[in-house]
């Protein structure tokens, strides 16, 4: 039976690799990217090395949300079983930015978004779990989360100005492992498993272009970051590994299963950030 995968952010960094390793288990895939022709150019490389696969190309702009609403709807009219997604792509900035409905642009490339495609796609997921005894969905977070020591549900949308040391990057990332956590008994219901994964310090364009932190971080950063295979690798062996045992809403760092951030499994947090994001993702004008 064909497996089928959407990828966002597929055209570059880690983002291409995952891809890679997902055609290499037998994945057709589905890959939506801000740059249409860097994907057609990619589903065109793809299509070389696995000739025996399926690859199309989405175009999505991640700061507006009817435009990912637009993608998901022509994936659903195009595919009636989905068995992963994958949310790679994202965004840091140490600007004040907006995206096209108003909201700061990190919580709306790094967060919405993925939220967004998630619960639209939920049908097409339970579908393909019906046919091959469970799918999944891997949202991108990372261990600056850690940083983080509490949410203004409040002001995330709108705030005022941008944190340093990444630190408004790292609470949207936060709510994605909140939302992760919300959603994983709803999902388990339908056979979808759902995963929060960091891949690590990635040696990938994002992290030598970093913003937003010292100066002193930024010419460290060759020395932290690692390689974008070996990366890879751990994070889809953590994906794995935790499929196979059977877990959900877990936090995959590096490629091992981590101690949850306590705000995730705050009861209330989740309510909060549920709402929101609803809120934000649903209640807007249509595509």
């Amino acid at each position: 039976m064909k497996k089928y995968a959407v990828v966002t952010g597929s055209t570059g960094g880690i983002g291409a690799q995952v891809a890679k390793r997902l055609a290499d288990d037998n994945w057709n895939l589905l890959l939506i990217n801000r740059s249409k022709s860097k994907a057609d150019a990619q589903v065109q490389e793809l299509s070389k090395t696995y000739s025996n696969l399926e690859f199309h190309a989405y175009q999505a702009d991640f700061m507006d949300l009817n435009s990912v609403q637009a993608a998901a709807e022509k994936i659903k009219s195009e595919y009636d079983e989905i068995h992963a997604l994958y949310n790679i792509a994202g965004y840091m900035t140490n600007n004040l930015t907006h995206s096209v409905q108003g909201v700061e642009s990190q919580l709306a490339v790094n967060t919405l978004a993925p939220y967004l495609l998630t619960k639209s796609l939920t049908v097409r997921l339970a579908k393909g779990a019906n046919l091959t005894g469970g799918s999944h969905v891997v949202n991108f977070s990372t261990s600056m989360i850690s940083s983080i020591k509490g949410l203004d549900i409040s002001n995330i949308a709108t705030p005022e100005k941008i944190e340093g040391m990444g630190k408004t990057y790292a609470a949207a990332k936060l709510v994605v492992n909140v939302f992760n956590r919300a959603l994983k008994d709803e999902l388990a219901t339908q056979g979808i498993s759902i995963f929060a994964v960091d891949p690590g310090p990635t040696k990938t364009q994002m992290t030598e272009n970093m913003v937003g932190v010292p100066w002193l971080f930024k010419v460290l950063m060759p020395l932290m970051t690692k390689d974008v295979n070996k990366q890879t690798n751990k994070l889809m062996n953590g994906v794995k590994s935790a499929i196979s045992s059977k877990q959900s809403g877990v936090f995959i760092s590096e490629g091992k299963v981590k101690k949850e951030h306590k705000l995730a499994d705050d009861d209330q947090i989740q309510k909060q950030v549920t709402t929101l994001l609803d809120k934000l993702c649903f209640s807007r004008q249509p595509a």
